[in-house]
């Protein structure tokens, strides 16, 4: 049963649907592994990955039970239906060892401070980890997000909420957000060259992407010269900063 336990948690983890539990079993069969004849099946996977979370669940209400502080992060997204989702974690420390752990994913009907506020945080806090509003007050000691003024409005962001139940709330702006705001800042006033330069790579990438035959050519090319391969990549994503410097690493390499 351990077996199966572990090959779902695996599953999970790797975002592979349930599935694909049947084969792995069948794999584990041809290594020799004990998992049975029983429970090999899609639903049976659900079923052990409920309680693989409900163990996890009871273990993180514990630590922040014992936890004399915490924080909470936060920030948006959207899932593969275009809907707005929250996502929160909690960073505590235990006996001098720091803990940052996944608390909750959130649809929200709108992404205004009430709603974050009532429930993506205190909502998930109160419902899902036992923790009534006072606990809250007597734990919570910093507030991290994006920066945003939903998130960090003096009289009505999540963060001046937050400082209603506990004053002394310290809120932090992001440092991942941050670097691309201030990069975003250093450029303004040659934004034309940098628009430029990002087209470019752009099209370097486009070039190589959607054609085997000009792949190929490049790699023949980069073994006569005796460089290392390297397929260009997009200078776009959910972290252009790290986008950018990947994508101009790779062709400045070439």
């Amino acid at each position: 049963m351990g077996h199966l336990f572990h090959t779902c948690h695996a599953l999970v983890k790797h975002g592979h649907p349930f599935t694909d539990f049947l084969w792995h079993c069948e794999l584990d069969k041809k290594k020799g592994l004990d998992v049975g004849n029983s429970y090999q099946n899609d639903k049976s996977a659900a079923v052990f990955t409920s309680y693989i979370a409900n163990e996890e669940a009871n273990k993180l209400k514990s630590q922040l039970g014992e936890a004399k502080f915490f924080s909470v992060l936060v920030d948006g997204s959207t899932d593969t239906s275009v809907k707005e989702v929250e996502l929160s974690y909690v960073r505590y420390s235990i006996c001098g060892e720091v803990y940052v752990r996944f608390l909750a994913i959130k649809s929200l009907e709108r992404a205004n401070a009430e709603i974050i506020f009532k429930q993506a945080i205190l909502g998930t806090l109160q419902t899902c980890w036992d923790l009534d509003v006072e606990e809250v007050a007597s734990k919570l000691v910093g507030f991290c997000s994006d920066g945003a003024s939903v998130m960090t409005g003096i009289r009505t962001g999540v963060s001046a909420r937050l400082k209603e139940i506990q004053p002394l709330t310290q809120t932090i702006h992001c440092m991942a957000h941050r670097l691309e705001l201030s990069l975003k800042d250093s450029i303004k006033g040659k934004l034309e060259y940098v628009g430029n330069m990002v087209e470019h790579v752009k099209h370097v990438y486009l070039f190589y992407h959607q054609s085997a035959l000009n792949r190929a050519n490049l790699e023949t090319a980069c073994n006569d010269a005796g460089v290392k391969y390297q397929v260009p990549s997009k200078a776009t994503g959910t972290r252009w900063v790290a986008h950018l410097q990947h994508a101009l690493e790779v062709i400045i390499s070439m």
